[in-house]
């Protein structure tokens, strides 16, 4: 009896454990930090997992900003016992707040918060994408250049990097989730990343961010077929060699670290549309080659003097140790147009190379690996390969150009300074201002005084009340004719566009803004197209995001707003990035000649696009080899135009003479192609038959050869 009792027991026990725990657990964790990124981004990997039967839901991503809340809705279909994870990336304001995250499934409602810390306390970030959890923790004492803006208030506190560590299976599917990051390493493990994934990685190089592949015991990643086009030299057999004793010679000549800066207005002002030039600090050739017969100066001994380790210049010096021990290394083949940073006995060690507005380098060893593990100077070598670039976040770029388009400035971050007033170019007439100054003048003029006086002479005061609101009557049908243009005015709507792109390819990455106007009330639907990114109303630094009501996106391919409600004579405005497809590209082959002494850049553009491409301009981008960066304006003063029109499959002659300075001062690092359009229209689906109008600006990279 007392066995059967018990067994009893143990059951009702089980049973009551089983009943207690809930249908749903949900598990929530900011993906890369604490911090929203430059443009918002606030990245977080939720995993749900059933306790239950098949689940029908979707998880929704609330974030109040001011009076406003914005939705993000996944939908979910979560098998029994099974278990999801996704990647969601709402934009919280620059401020921070809370984040609050629920799955919803009938009446089976799961709900966590997590805080998202105002951007003006975070650090720039570091990434490594593969199995580790460490690696990156040298980057805590490595300081970022200080933006532009910075600089201009007076900031002397330079920030460090913040670390952080990406699993391939949570890696996110969309760039726009990585744009709070300057730099990401890939690690043993990223060779399982998706192709969705890696082309995430792809548009976050083209919009600005640097990408450090590894050789060596790393180099599995190096060799994908996904990989293998971005990468600036081919990617061969493993071996070992003595030392990497020229790392120290890497170390040594590294220039002296600047401050960064977004820079989209400082090129010659091109008409009817804006320049997008790349903003190189000093000290950053991508090219340590000089022009043709130039000889470029030897590289000291591998054991040379420099500032303490950790790359600061200060007044006392210290030899640059070289690591110790045999490595890996793999055997590199430099592309045609790369750079190659450094060699050592003729061995290639690292090559790089621009690709769109962003850098990627390939290491022949691997720095997570010995003898980089345990090299002392290691902090001087990962500054010495980021001072040759520029180190702006893809997010610092897309809300730069999303505020040149509204004609508003954050004031952390340069501004588009090519950008125009929202509403400039909105294609309506509205009433004359003093055509209602005076009609308001007259209507107060006769309800007031012309009444009064009227009706006393005739002793009829009491039918005040039925001439006051007759004239009222009266004027307002005044006023509605002369705004009868407005109600007939079609639904509309002003695009516009930054295309950003690398020369040779078909695919591009654009950064856009619409402006609807929606001359009747009514709900609307909206659809984006290959977007990872929508948000509504003008992103405002004092006053949040401006112009818009609560907004509840549905997060999948394509995106969508349902039942998008607006008001009568409204306008709407939406910021967005999204992919677009450039037929076969823009096909160049460029290279710079020295003739008859005479540095020059000549080769070939053409238009594989299916687009007119209007006003292009060449605009060469370059250094000085002391490591002074010469300014857009006095190395772009009197740039002629390349052509006033470039027509799908046209080519063009690029015969372009460099300034007339020492050309053993000058080190061209890239090319960029700048060139307007009124194509494409990347205008979001409605529903519904609208007038669309379009400003369309190309920044296309173009890799330069240096004949010798």
């Amino acid at each position: 009896m007392c066995r059967w009792l018990s067994l009893g027991w143990i059951l009702f026990c089980w049973s009551a454990i089983g009943f207690a725990q809930p249908p749903v657990e949900m598990k929530v964790a900011p993906l890369l930090g604490q911090y929203a990124g430059s443009g918002g981004a606030f990245p977080i990997a939720v995993e749900v997992q059933s306790r239950t039967g098949n689940l029908q839901g979707e998880v929704v991503v609330s974030v109040v900003r001011d009076t406003q809340q914005r939705e993000y809705r996944y939908p979910m279909e979560l098998p029994a016992n099974g278990r999801k994870r996704i990647v969601a990336t709402p934009v919280v304001s620059d401020w921070g707040g809370r984040v609050s995250v629920r799955f919803q499934a009938g009446r089976i409602v799961v709900r966590q918060e997590i805080e998202a810390k105002s951007r003006f306390e975070s650090q720039p970030l570091a990434v490594l994408v593969g199995d580790a959890i460490g690696g990156l923790q040298v980057f805590q004492r490595i300081e970022a250049p200080l933006s532009e803006a910075e600089t201009q208030w007076g900031n002397t506190a330079k920030p460090t990097y913040q670390d952080a560590y990406v699993h391939p299976d949570l890696f996110p599917t969309e760039s726009f989730a990585l744009s709070g990051a300057q730099i990401i390493v890939l690690g043993q493990g990223a060779e399982r990343l998706r192709a969705e994934q890696w082309r995430a990685i792809r548009e976050w190089v083209l919009l600005g961010g640097i990408l450090v592949v590894p050789g060596g015991s790393g180099s599995v990643v190096a060799q994908l077929p996904a990989l293998r086009p971005l990468l600036p030299a081919g990617v061969g057999s493993v071996r070992e060699i003595p030392s990497l004793s020229a790392i120290a010679t890497f170390i040594a000549n590294a220039p002296e670290p600047v401050e960064a800066s977004v820079d989209f207005g400082s090129n010659p002002p091109m008409p009817r549309s804006s320049v997008v030039a790349s903003s190189m600090p000093p000290g950053s050739p991508m090219t340590p080659q000089a022009l043709p017969g130039v000889q470029v100066p030897a590289s000291p001994p591998h054991s040379t003097t420099l500032a303490q380790e950790g790359g600061a210049r200060r007044s006392g010096t210290a030899t640059v140790p070289s690591p110790q021990g045999r490595a890996l290394i793999s055997t590199l083949t430099p592309k045609r147009n790369a750079t190659m940073l450094l060699q050592q006995g003729g061995i290639p060690l690292i090559v790089g190379w621009r690709y769109g507005q962003g850098t990627i380098f390939l290491l022949a060893f691997n720095p997570l690996d010995e003898p980089m593990q345990s090299y002392t100077a290691r902090r001087a070598f990962w500054e010495a390969l980021l001072v040759r670039t520029e180190r702006i976040s893809p997010g610092a770029l897309i809300r730069s150009v999303h505020e040149g388009h509204s004609g508003t400035d954050s004031g952390f971050g340069s501004s588009w300074r090519g950008g125009s007033p929202t509403f400039t170019n909105v294609r309506i007439k509205l009433p004359s201002p003093l055509l209602i100054f005076t009609l308001l003048a007259v209507y107060f003029v006769l309800v007031i005084p012309v009444n009064y006086f009227v009706l006393k002479r005739f002793r009829a005061l009491d039918w005040a009340w039925l001439t006051t609101p007759l004239v009222a009557l009266i004027f307002v049908g005044v006023i509605g004719w002369s705004t009868r243009e407005l109600y007939r005015r079609p639904l509309s709507g002003e695009v516009r566009t930054q295309i950003i792109a690398q020369a040779n390819e078909p695919e591009a990455y654009s950064i856009n803004s619409v402006l609807f106007f929606f001359p009747r009330a009514g709900a609307f639907s909206l659809r984006f197209d290959e977007s990872d990114m929508v948000e509504p109303g003008v992103d405002d630094y004092y006053r949040g995001t401006i112009g818009v009501q609560s907004v509840s996106t549905i997060e999948v391919e394509p995106r969508l707003i349902p039942n998008y409600a607006v008001r009568n004579l409204s306008f709407q405005w939406f910021r967005y990035t999204r992919r677009v497809k450039l037929g076969d590209g823009i096909e160049a082959n460029l290279r710079i000649v020295n003739e008859g002494g005479k540095p020059k850049i000549k080769g070939t553009i053409r238009n594989r696009t299916p687009y007119t491409l209007n006003n292009l301009q060449v605009i060469p981008i370059a250094t000085r080899a002391d490591g002074e960066r010469i300014s857009n304006q006095q190395f772009l003063t009197g740039v002629p135009y390349l052509a006033e029109q470039l027509k799908p499959g046209q080519s063009q002659a690029v015969v372009y003479d460099l300034p007339s300075m020492p050309p053993a001062n000058l080190r061209i690092i890239t090319v960029r192609l700048n060139a307007t359009s009124n194509e494409p229209v990347l205008l979001p689906e409605l529903g519904a038959q609208a007038d669309t109008f379009a400003t369309v600006n190309f920044s296309i990279n173009i890799p330069v050869e240096v004949s010798q």
